[in-house]
């Protein structure tokens, strides 16, 4: 797409501001001052809600304020920013960096928002898979605990509607003898 660098920005929840994760292409120097940029404090509230796609240097993205004339030295002139979404919220960004003030091509464009997408269902998936393997381990490891049946079925309720963020949950244990289910556990 002829983009000279690029970057990936997130949101620190805990201090409501942007940081930087990752960055290709780019200086030293301006690393260096883009993370002191940012330390300093970028509102993460207005990356979150900005519509934005195409940005020059001197637009007044906070991404930029203050690194302008730096970021120009070090040959870009415009981002392309793409959001990163995780289940409908943003919690960053990619940026691609140009040396024209044009940027790309609104095609390439377009083809970044499908990587991005492509890249956003990546991550939502792994995080999913990676939150339902520790369920399945915790489960396993309150079964080989010697822990009473109720208190058992208690820990395998408690871990498996955490992991699959469940509102309420409850589980059920067959009675053979009388052909019958028990409660055994129950949640919400």
């Amino acid at each position: 797409m002829g983009a000279s660098a690029s970057s990936i920005v997130t949101f620190d929840d805990a201090a409501n501001r942007v940081q930087l994760d990752v960055a290709w292409g780019l200086s030293e120097q301006y690393v260096r001052a883009m993370r002191a940029h940012m330390d300093a404090g970028i509102d993460a509230t207005r990356c979150r809600s900005c519509a934005t796609t195409r940005v020059r240097t001197r637009d007044g993205c906070p991404l930029f304020v203050g690194l302008e004339s730096l970021a120009e030295a070090e040959g870009i002139a415009s981002a392309v920013c793409m959001p990163i979404v995780r289940e409908k919220e943003r919690v960053g960004a990619i940026l691609a960096y140009f040396p024209s003030a044009d940027g790309p091509a609104e095609s390439q464009v377009r083809l970044l928002n499908v990587v991005q997408g492509e890249i956003a269902g990546m991550l939502d998936s792994r995080r999913l898979r990676a939150r339902q393997i520790t369920t399945i381990s915790a489960l396993d490891q309150a079964a080989a605990s010697e822990a009473s049946l109720d208190r058992f079925a208690d820990q395998v309720l408690q871990i498996t509607a955490s992991g699959w963020d469940a509102e309420a949950a409850a589980l059920f244990l067959y009675e053979a003898s009388s052909h019958t289910w028990a409660c055994r556990a129950e949640r919400g």
